[in-house]
């Protein structure tokens, strides 16, 4: 596993999900580091709140595809990234 703490979100940071079980939308706490897991065939990214909870996820087929999201939306570059 992989962890890179933010430094900024490019872009917009407002994001909205839809909340299953509840019925409705809800809005998702600005992510604090990005986590990169094994998942199957390729990695999951993570983006993670303050407490430490995923908030939203995205899959990717390498690490490379993984890193390269991380950069363009969160500015992480590779010396950024840690093992955890």
């Amino acid at each position: 596993m992989l962890r890179a703490s933010l430094k900024h979100v490019i872009g917009s940071k407002a994001q909205r999900s839809i909340v299953l079980g509840r019925g409705g939308m809800a809005d998702v706490p600005d992510p604090v580091a990005l986590r990169i897991v094994p998942d199957g065939a390729g990695v999951t990214l993570l983006r993670v709140d303050a407490s430490g909870v995923s908030v939203s996820h995205t899959w990717h087929s390498s690490l490379a595809e993984a890193k390269g999201r991380a950069a363009r939306e969160y500015g992480v570059e590779d010396g950024d990234w840690a093992d955890e």
